[in-house]
């Protein structure tokens, strides 16, 4: 966690400077609840309600917070158990015909916002998917952590209450292993 957002988290606590403190928070912190919410397929605008629920859960309880080292770990737990919240209730919203549930907001495959690339892009998506979803538990959860929470590797090490070489390791293996899945000849290594 980088220096002023560890100072407003510990200001805010304190309950010295808390509007100034909570601005740096907010600033620092929902573009990625933004990201992590829309990589698990909410709406732009359903994300930004879900980033405020987050924030207002985090200022409400911020300091019942032990550790303010371990401050990221606790905000995704937190936007985790929004997540899951918001999944139920979307499940709860879905109009039932015939015993069939019908989600409300899915494109129709026959108009013409529904191109052929647009359908390329989801196969190739869920494909992703299904291969990160394949990979050993450990490595899943790092590379998670790194790609869509935009944790550093010192972030997702107290996360997961593991080394940072530990990690390191994980994401270098869950690496190989999508690069093997998507194209075996390739040795090529990129930096997440």
């Amino acid at each position: 966690m980088n220096q002023p957002l560890l100072q407003a988290v510990r200001r805010v606590r304190a309950g010295i400077e808390v509007e100034d403190g909570f601005r740096i928070i907010d600033a620092q912190l929902s573009p990625r609840l933004l990201s992590y919410f829309q990589a698990h397929k909410f709406s732009r605008a359903d994300a930004e309600d879900l980033v405020q629920k987050t924030l207002t859960a985090v200022y409400t309880s911020v300091r019942q917070l032990e550790h303010e080292e371990k401050f990221l770990a606790w905000l995704f737990t937190i936007a985790r158990n929004v997540r899951y919240t918001a999944i139920k209730q979307q499940h709860e919203n879905r109009l039932m015909a015939g015993g069939i549930e019908l989600a409300e907001k899915l494109p129709d495959p026959r108009t013409a916002s529904w191109s052929h690339d647009q359908q390329l892009d989801q196969k190739r998506l869920e494909e992703v998917r299904a291969a990160i979803d394949d990979l050993p538990s450990q490595q899943r959860r790092c590379l998670l952590l790194r790609v869509q929470h935009e944790l550093s590797y010192e972030e997702i090490a107290s996360t997961l209450r593991l080394s940072v070489n530990t990690v390191r390791n994980h994401l270098a293996e869950a690496k190989k292993n999508l690069r093997r899945m998507f194209s075996p000849d390739s040795e090529e290594d990129t930096e997440l």
